[in-house]
């Protein structure tokens, strides 16, 4: 009876697996989502302390930046620290420049206050939308996290204001780089909310994950290399922009999944003092 059980769930696994291959859809490269994404938001999930999405956004600029588009970047970093981000952009990209972005910021040098966002990969893409600025490209970058009432998750808000700034300067594509949790579309309940992708509409956005992970009912990408965390791949579902849709993302994409060290070598410090490891 175990084996006979076993071999229906067995049949059910297979018969998934390939319902689910014949709904995915290898983009060839950078360039079809650029097209795909022209006046929509593309959410890169994000494992937090992870080098893998920021890489992979890092790689798409490098695209991007080889057209005319005008760009929105959003980062889930706190409004608070969108005067040292400005300043960054208009400066010259120096270690100077980087030391004044990093140093004494609520941000970058307390990582008790977050979940290991302040990595050196995450700060590659702000450098990466600084180098783009500089070399003429319209680029705009946002710190997405906004004030919001206690209590009260910050995903509403966010939202709502990344989408005035996307319509009102009308950018021709936008990136956001945010945890996992928080780029899903669908009504997954946050902490007795909804996340931001929710928030922005399944018709604005393509919402991906990488991997396929942590979310395996989603996507499920078994061919994705553990190489050098270059771009690979991005996989999307066939109907992306049907309307109505509750699934929780788009699509995922190929990235290296390793830890990134922190963006200064204090916060790196600071961090495991307070796991108490030397």
């Amino acid at each position: 009876m175990l084996r006979v059980l076993a071999g229906i769930l067995f049949f059910c696994f297979v018969t998934s697996s390939v319902s689910f291959a014949e709904d995915l859809r290898k983009l060839s490269g950078w360039e079809e989502l650029a097209n795909l994404a022209q006046n929509k938001i593309v959410l890169f999930g994000d494992t937090h302390s992870k080098k893998g999405s920021a890489n992979t956004i890092v790689s798409y600029l490098e695209y991007l930046g080889k057209t005319d588009r005008s760009v929105l970047i959003g980062i889930e970093i706190s409004s608070s620290e969108q005067s040292r981000l400005d300043t960054f952009m208009a400066s010259d990209g120096s270690e100077t420049a980087v030391t004044a972005l990093l140093s004494d910021s609520p941000f970058w040098e307390h990582p008790g206050a977050h979940d290991g966002r302040a990595n050196a990969a995450w700060l590659n893409v702000i450098k990466m939308a600084r180098d783009m600025r500089e070399d003429g490209q319209s680029i705009t970058l946002i710190a997405i996290i906004v004030s919001h009432p206690p209590g009260v998750n910050w995903d509403g808000p966010a939202a709502n204001g990344f989408m005035e700034t996307m319509t009102g300067e009308k950018f021709d594509t936008a990136i956001v780089l945010a945890g996992n949790l928080h780029t899903i579309q669908s009504e997954f309940p946050l902490n007795l909310d909804y996340p931001f992708g929710y928030y922005l509409g399944s018709q604005n956005i393509i919402s991906l994950n990488p991997n396929g992970l942590p979310f395996p009912h989603d996507f499920r990408v078994s061919n994705c290399p553990n190489a050098d965390g270059k771009f690979t791949g991005v996989y999307l579902r066939s109907d992306i922009f049907a309307i109505n849709d509750t699934r929780k993302y788009d699509g995922a994409f190929c990235a290296n999944m390793r830890r990134a060290p922190y963006a200064s070598p204090k916060t790196e410090a600071a961090f495991k003092k307070r796991l108490g490891r030397n």
